[in-house]
């Protein structure tokens, strides 16, 4: 039995990426666990950056649409 995991996009205004996670009993459909990340953007020398990249404007423009 392979778990049933879903990834969530939450948008945000922010120079960050965040995503919610559930993983799932597909025969039963019990919630097994849940989690959340955030990815924020760096640049070279390990500096936040504050202003979203031009790339993932791009994909937000892409995928959100």
């Amino acid at each position: 039995m392979k778990p049933e995991i879903t990834i969530t996009y939450r948008p945000t205004d922010a120079a960050k990426i965040v995503f919610d996670y559930e993983i799932k009993n597909p025969e039963t459909g019990d919630l097994l666990a849940t989690g959340h990340s955030v990815q924020v953007f760096m640049d070279l020398n390990y500096q936040l950056v504050w202003i979203n990249p031009d790339f993932y404007e791009e994909w937000k423009r892409k995928w959100l649409e």
